[in-house]
């Protein structure tokens, strides 16, 4: 299922995120895919997610 959120402020979105991801998969094997520009930005989001949530693995 896509799910898209729209705005402005990095830091909305990135709390946004973050409940998304704290809600458990109806398939716990099955991947998420998380779409960003560019490179920097996933870099970025994984140390933001790392630093809200206490843990990032698995990001590519």
């Amino acid at each position: 299922m896509i799910k898209l959120h729209q705005s402005n402020r990095l830091e909305r979105l990135l709390s946004l995120l973050c409940a998304v991801l704290d809600e458990p998969p109806a398939d716990p094997l099955a991947p998420e895919m998380i779409v960003v520009q560019n490179p920097g930005m996933a870099r970025w989001l994984s140390q933001q997610i790392a630093l809200q949530t206490g843990i990032a693995a698995n990001f590519v």
